[in-house]
C-alpha cells in the first residue's frame, strides 16, 4: 500500500527519495523545487514538471539567490556539513531518468558539492531544461 502523503509513489521510483537526496545535498527553496521536478518528471507530468524546474531555476536566477552550499550558516551552527550520497550514487539509484535528466542532476550535484563553480552552469541547466521542453532559443 502506497502512503500518498508521506512517500508518493512519483518521488519513490527508486530506493532513495528525492527528499532525502534535497536534504543530504542541501538544496536550498529553489534547487530543491528544481531537482524535484526533473526527478519526478517522468513518474507525473514530464513537460508541466520540467517547465516547473525551468521556472524555479529562472526565479533563482531573477532574485540573485546563490547556489546553495552545504555548508550554510545554519547547519554549521548544528554540523558541519558533509554530504553522504555522491553525485554517482545518486544518479546510479536514479538510473530510470533520462539521458538529460541526469545531466541536470549530475550539474545540480557537482555544483552543490563544489567540484564546480556555479558560473554558466545555471545557464546550461536553463539550457538543457528548454531542449527538454522544446523551447525555441
Amino acid at each position: 500500500m502506497s502512503d500518498d502523503v508521506n512517500s508518493p509513489k512519483h518521488y519513490n521510483v527508486s530506493d532513495l527519495e528525492v527528499i532525502t537526496v534535497i536534504e543530504d545535498w542541501g538544496l536550498g527553496f529553489h534547487m530543491g523545487n528544481v531537482l524535484k521536478y526533473v526527478a519526478r518528471a517522468e513518474s507525473k507530468n514530464k513537460k508541466q514538471d520540467l517547465k516547473k524546474a525551468r521556472w524555479y531555476m529562472q526565479r533563482m536566477l531573477d532574485q540573485g539567490a546563490p547556489f546553495p552550499k552545504r555548508e550554510s550558516q545554519f547547519y554549521g551552527l548544528l554540523k558541519t556539513w558533509k554530504a553522504e550520497l555522491s553525485t554517482r550514487e545518486v544518479m546510479q539509484a536514479w538510473g530510470y531518468l533520462d539521458p538529460q535528466s541526469l545531466a541536470l542532476v549530475s550539474l545540480i550535484g557537482d555544483v552543490a558539492s563544489g567540484n564546480q563553480t556555479e558560473s554558466g552552469k545555471i545557464a546550461l541547466m536553463i539550457s538543457i531544461l528548454d531542449h527538454m521542453i522544446g523551447v525555441e532559443t
